[in-house]
């Protein structure tokens, strides 16, 4: 989640260089300076934020590095409400911002998504937000979809425009909508419907302004953790490419690279030697599982255990021409050390009051609903 300007709008990273936003959030009249964001460090409290500009050599003379979708208010006000931006220069992908996925596919009614807000009560602490979390409404329309806010303070706030309304799909995060409209009264009462820019109708268009495919956007090499969230960090390079890292204890979380044939590959993960919890329930890495689909779709998976002290688990070699690589940390405790290589999820391991204290994500590389990467 990013900001826009002096945090009157919202966006998400979709490519450490491309922000996706409303249209009505950046409109030569409105405009904007600047690209924001802000976290906490949960274990330190240290805060980390980082800003950009907006590319000053790309999109219209009068809104530089902005493109609006061409059907913004056509042929109603705010329809199509829509926007992307170039920044001048992406923003480091740490384990403290990381980017979205993009949907492959149509939304369907009930899918649970959150929004990243502004308090609804009063200032939060620095780096944090509150959030609006509900399902999709059936309510049918072509180009958005609806979100009824019923329960108390479920409202959207000023500022909320733009915002991404993310849901969790096979372990992944992805953006299915971008706030549009919604009434607003003291940002406290429930207020009926609040609409989103269905993001997978526009998928063609985000492409092709980014000048990307969707293997590009992805990468032929991703890596992602499964099982129990931990203090730690995964990372994926494609050398002598610097190694980009992530969290292993923010669920949807996925790293993707694209690597030629013969390049060299490096991927870690690497569990910080201080985990929350108690001795029988902290986290432990089981290993790093690797699949390697070769150019004639043969699959080849194997199994890289820790090393001796138990934090750290590798991969350094080639990648094949033509291949594709599937890397998954996994991540149990003491009592549910998991199994390396299976297609399963790791277990919760414990039961009544403490399950409450366990955030469990599943391996969308082996989904039910797609085999095939």
């Amino acid at each position: 989640m990013v900001r826009l300007g002096s945090f009157s709008c919202g966006g998400v990273l979709l490519d450490p260089q491309w922000v996706l936003t409303a249209a009505h959030c950046v409109t030569p009249l409105i405009g904007f300076s600047k690209v924001t964001y802000t976290r906490t460090d949960p274990y330190t409290g240290a805060v980390k934020t980082e800003t950009r500009g907006p590319a000053q050599n790309v999109g219209p003379t009068n809104n530089r590095g902005v493109f609006i979708h061409p059907d913004f208010n056509k042929p109603t006000p705010v329809a199509n409400d829509i926007a992307l931006i170039k920044l001048a220069s992406p923003f480091t992908i740490s384990p403290y911002i990381q980017t979205v996925g993009l949907p492959r596919s149509p939304r369907t009614a009930g899918m649970v998504g959150t929004v990243a807000s502004i308090s609804h009560t009063g200032p939060v602490p620095a780096g944090q937000v509150s959030v609006l979390r509900g399902p999709i409404s059936a309510i049918a329309s072509p180009t958005t979809l609806i979100v009824t806010a019923a329960a108390a303070m479920a409202s959207l706030c000023k500022g909320d425009s733009g915002s991404g309304f993310v849901t969790l799909e096979n372990g992944r995060a992805m953006v299915r909508g971008v706030t549009s409209e919604a009434t607003i009264t003291d940002c406290m009462t429930p207020s009926g419907e609040a609409v989103f820019t269905d993001v997978f109708v526009f998928r063609n268009w985000i492409l092709q302004t980014m000048a990307k495919s969707d293997a590009q956007l992805v990468g032929n090499t991703r890596v992602r953790w499964s099982g129990r969230m931990a203090n730690g960090v995964m990372g994926i390079g494609c050398l002598p490419n610097e190694t980009i890292w992530g969290p292993l204890n923010v669920v949807g979380v996925e790293e993707g690279s694209l690597c030629d044939g013969g390049q060299t590959q490096t991927v870690m993960c690497n569990l910080n030697k201080n985990q929350p919890g108690t001795a029988a329930m902290k986290p432990t890495l089981a290993g790093l599982t690797m699949r390697t689909i070769m150019a004639n779709g043969a699959p080849d998976v194997r199994t890289i255990p820790p090393t001796s002290s138990g934090n750290t688990a590798s991969f350094f070699g080639v990648l094949p021409a033509g291949a594709s690589r599937e890397f998954t940390c996994q991540i149990g405790t003491p009592l549910t050390p998991g199994t390396v290589g299976t297609a399963g999820v790791l277990s919760r391991g414990v039961e009544g009051e403490q399950q409450e204290n366990i955030v469990e994500q599943p391996n969308p590389f082996d989904s039910p609903e797609d085999k095939k990467p």
